[in-house]
């Protein structure tokens, strides 16, 4: 498990050292949900930290209580290939060759539920910290 996960105090110590002006998390990991808060001193702390201060946004792959589901076909989670395809322009519903955040949430947490079939819900709870319609990535027409 040490070689293969990331230690929470680390993860913790990085983050609070972190001075970012932006900041953007994905959380691809079983039960990445409890990353918005889960009434424990350290999970309230990295939900106040992350998603209520301007400037900082979590996406986590699935609910608190739900795992991460991945296939041996796309070599890692159904979150990360949702993110991947939004990014290369899936997303784009408005075709200004850009991404928006809320582009990526609306793509990225219908094609989870579509890949897992409805057993796995993204979570971005906090996007009022950011304009809906702010540009996240441009993409390739």
């Amino acid at each position: 498990l040490s070689k293969t996960a990331l230690n929470w105090q680390d993860f913790i110590g990085t983050l609070r050292e972190i001075r970012a002006k932006r900041l953007f998390v994905l959380a691809d990991t079983c039960h990445s949900g409890g990353i918005v808060g889960d009434n424990s001193a350290e999970g309230d702390w990295l939900a106040d930290r992350l998603n209520k201060e301007a400037h900082r946004l979590v996406f986590a792959s699935s609910a608190r209580d739900e795992v991460s589901i991945g296939k041996q076909e796309w070599r890692h989670g159904a979150f990360t290939k949702a993110i991947l395809e939004a990014l290369q322009g899936l997303a784009d519903t408005d075709n200004n060759a850009s991404v928006s955040f809320s582009e990526l949430k609306e793509y990225v947490t219908s094609r989870v539920e579509e890949l897992t079939q409805g057993r796995q819900h993204p979570q971005m709870p906090f996007l009022d910290n950011y304009e809906p319609d702010e540009v996240l990535a441009a993409v390739k027409s």
